[in-house]
């Protein structure tokens, strides 16, 4: 009977053995881990051109006010144009398949993270704000002195003449 009941346990023993190790790949390779106590990592969904979802974290991103979704600005020839999804496409482009990692530890009044936010090597904030989709807030985003930031596009080119729809 031992012979009967050890030839059940190891393979029980085993399967368990492989079923964690394949839970462990699984999360690693498709799901969303903290990369360290501040971060976080994964696939991003994009809400705007300053929000992502990361798993179960809204993240705000840190050091740039880009348009919300439905937003309207007026064009360099003063025509309007849909200036907040232009913006969040143009964060989608950016952040393309790869994962995002973002690094913060500050939440808002809404319970989103604050976090500046990386595709790649590639600052999301200071990316966003060098193409013109926001004003950024210098004394949050490292961008080199050579960026375009004081050059921003026709989006906020007249601030004032910038309205919600």
């Amino acid at each position: 009977h031992m012979r009967l009941i050890a030839s059940l346990i190891m393979p029980r023993k085993l399967f368990m053995q492989l079923c964690i190790i394949l839970a462990a790949v699984f999360e690693i390779t498709l799901g969303v881990y903290p990369a360290s106590a501040d971060s976080i990592f994964g696939p991003a969904r994009i809400v705007d051109g300053d929000t992502i979802w990361i798993g179960k974290t809204k993240v705000r991103l840190h050091g740039i006010d880009a348009p919300e979704t439905r937003q309207e600005c007026l064009g360099r020839d003063g025509s309007p144009y849909r200036c907040g999804k232009a913006s969040t496409d143009s964060l989608r482009v950016l952040v393309g398949s790869e994962p995002v990692r973002c690094e913060g530890d500050t939440y808002d009044r809404y319970k989103r993270l604050i976090a500046v936010c990386y595709s790649g090597t590639v600052n999301l904030s200071a990316e966003l704000v060098r193409q013109g989709w926001g004003p950024a807030y210098p004394a949050s985003i490292n961008a080199s002195k050579s960026s375009s930031i004081g050059s921003l596009s026709p989006i906020f080119a007249m601030a004032s003449m910038v309205f919600a729809k």
